[in-house]
Formats: structure tokens, sequence, C-alpha cells
């Protein structure tokens, strides 16, 4: 469940099929995929950091949705405090005060989601995740703040009002996961391995109005919400282009750089 939030999203879910396929047959320790018998899908609706699900009713879990916060640290958006992100949108390259106001948030939740989990998921059952991590460029999200200061100067959107929004992600690190895993202490983590943007790789690379179709589905609810949707069209027009300019050449340049976690869980005896 989620938006993976880059334009890799095909290269990274067809890596990701072949590793999560066989960690199923062989963390669950049987030929499930290759079997006769009948298996259900169930969806429901909720946030996926709150009990959503039946107590151990789960055998197999997917999500590539844990990199989306339940919410903006407030402090991040409130003018004058020290930890105020103005001007940008996005933590990564914001100083340390803001980055760690962003850890806490992600701290929090996903703190929240294996608890609610840890109820859901049989014993022996597996959570398969798929989320950005640290090593990645965040050089997407800040165009997106770029985009927006643009047309703060062309005086259709306030400055203030630009100060006022940030995106509600975080991209975490291996230890960082790691460390929530083990507070938890309701699962193992059984793989853990990076996946490559195929699609830079195998030298298919997008262009910029491709990767603004990826940013605009996962991105326009949260801008409409907080700027109205008159500034849409523009925003992402202003974005394709700095996509072309900027974002295309640095992603092409650190290609080989992996920008995605596959994890897998095992969910520990009761």
């Amino acid at each position: 469940m989620g938006w993976i939030g880059q334009f890799g999203e095909r290269g990274i879910m067809d890596v990701a099929k072949e590793v999560a396929k066989e960690a199923i047959v062989e963390k669950l320790g049987m030929g499930v995929l290759n079997s006769s018998k009948t298996f259900g899908l169930l969806c429901l609706p909720g946030s996926f950091y709150d009990r959503v699900f039946p107590e151990a009713s789960l055998h197999i879990v997917h999500s590539y949705a844990l990199q989306w916060l339940s919410g903006v640290p407030k402090e991040t958006v409130t003018k004058d405090s020290p930890t105020w992100n103005k001007g940008k949108v996005h933590h990564a390259s914001s100083g340390d005060q803001v980055i760690q106001a962003y850890k806490a948030q992600y701290e929090k939740d996903m703190d929240k989601f294996l608890q609610a989990r840890e109820h859901e998921v049989v014993s022996g059952g597996l959570m398969l995740l798929i989320f950005p991590c640290q090593s990645a460029s965040h050089l997407s999200m800040d165009l997106v703040g770029y985009s927006l200061l643009d047309l703060a100067e062309k005086g259709i959107v306030t400055e203030e009002k630009v100060d006022s929004f940030s995106l509600l992600l975080y991209a975490t690190t291996l230890q960082e996961f790691e460390a929530t895993v083990e507070r938890n202490g309701g699962f193992s983590i059984e793989r853990m391995e990076i996946l490559p943007r195929s699609e830079f790789v195998n030298g298919n690379c997008p262009n910029g109005h491709q990767i603004t179709t990826h940013m605009r589905a996962g991105l326009e609810g949260m801008i409409k919400r907080h700027f109205g949707e008159d500034i849409v069209d523009e925003l992402f027009d202003l974005y394709a282009k700095k996509a072309d300019e900027i974002l295309i050449p640095a992603m092409v340049k650190s290609a080989e750089q992996g920008v995605y976690l596959f994890v897998v869980l095992k969910r520990k005896a009761y």
C-alpha cells in the first residue's frame, strides 16, 4: 500500500518481486506460490499506523509506504521556532534540528506500525517492506521546494505559505530501521538488501515529463490542500523543466547507488 514516490517504481518493483518470491518460499518453508491453495486478499480502510486487521489474521504483509509520516513535526513549520524549516519543504538538506525532528516523528510512527502489526501477523508470518533509504538523492523533493519558491517570486503564492508547507516524508537509514525493529522486539530481520534503480543502470532513463507524472500522482492532493488547485499545473510544469535540467543528470551519475531498502521481517513466536 502506498506510493513509492520515485519515477523508478516499475524497475524497483520488478526487482523486489523476485526477491519477495524467494523470501516467501524460503522463510515460510513451503512452496506456497506453486501450490493449488486458495489465498484471500483483505483490504480495509484506515491508517496503517493503527490497528487495521483482526488479531493474528495475516500471514504475509506487504507495504511500500513507510516513508510517509503520520504528520509533519509541528516545530518545523512554526515561525520563530529554532527548528523552523524556512524556505524548504523537505528535511534532508536542512539543519540538524530539523532532521532530528523528522527522525523523532519517524521513530514514533514506526513504533506504532510495528506494535499494530505485532498483533495482526501470525507467529512465523512475514512482512515484506520496501521504502527509500537515506543513500537516495533527495534532489527530487528539493525541486518541489524550488518550484514553489519560483511561484512565490512570481507572486502566485506567498513565501509565508511556502514556509508553512512540508512534505510528509522521511527516508530512514539501515541503522535506524534495525534499531526500530530491535526496540519493538516482536519481529526478526530475516533479509535486508538495497535495491538499485534498474532503469538508470540499464540506460532506459525516463524524461522529465515521466518523472513529473509520478511525482504529481503522489503529491498533488497534499499540494491542493495547502495551496489550492490553481497552482498545480504551473507548479509541475516548472518541476518538469527542472527535472530535465537538474535531476536526470544527477540521478544518472548516481545510478548504481541503491535507493530503496527491501526488508523481510518475520513475526517471532508468541
